[in-house]
């Protein structure tokens, strides 16, 4: 039976398979990945930086439904990757993936929660899981970079700072997930945290940022 503090490290750890989740699949899903990079902290909270579609924008034409689903797709991956790792070790700070992946389906259909909208979840869902899968070799490379870090003093992002409370961290950046992942033949781009292409430069509501975290 594991102790309690092996169950911490677990989750902490489970944590770097969330955010590698989000990161490889992001790639995947033509979504650049962000110079701010992967974050982890000791007591399980994480955070990767990409573009990609935020929830406020109504417009549904082929290429916002695309996009929107693109967005899904990753934020999906990071709980199906954690769970791999380590069955049962989702945690409440996750539901925020969740939220986001329900608001951006709620704007393709009506009502919320209808027939439609619980088939594309499905798919969608579908998808992100045979991804992750598929690309677990470089999921696993990555996360097991990412928990290799040493400790650090968390870098000061400003508003993008909510992940976490916690005085200590691991992180990579957007510069390093690349160089990591290129050998598994998963191509990123990585462009500014303030850049941003259309509707993919949302950052919730705040003008000004590109990049969001997932």
């Amino acid at each position: 039976m594991q102790t309690p503090e092996e169950l911490s490290r677990e989750l902490a750890k489970s944590t770097a398979y969330h955010e590698a989740g989000h990161a490889v699949i992001a790639v995947t899903q033509n979504l650049p990945l962000c110079e701010a990079g992967m974050h982890v902290d000791s007591k399980g909270n994480g955070v990767t930086f990409t573009l990609r579609r935020n929830p406020g924008d109504q417009n549904n034409a082929r290429a916002d439904i695309e996009e929107r689903e693109r967005s899904i797709i990753m934020i999906y991956a990071g709980n199906i990757a954690q769970e791999k790792f380590s069955p049962c070790s989702r945690w409440e700070g996750s539901l925020g993936d969740d939220t986001i992946a329900e608001a951006l389906l709620s704007e393709m259909y009506s009502p919320p929660k209808g027939a439609e909208w619980c088939r594309t979840q499905q798919r969608l869902w579908g998808e992100s899981y045979k991804l992750v899968y598929g690309h677990w070799k470089a999921i696993e490379a990555l996360a097991e970079a990412l928990w290799a870090k040493p400790m650090v003093p968390r870098v000061d992002l400003g508003p993008l700072s909510f992940h976490s409370q916690d005085l200590l961290e691991k992180w990579m950046t957007g510069y390093e997930v690349k160089a990591l992942l290129e050998p598994f033949s998963v191509f990123a781009s990585v462009v500014a945290d303030s850049e941003g292409v259309g509707t993919l430069r949302l950052f919730f509501s705040v003008p000004g940022w590109g990049c969001s975290p997932v």
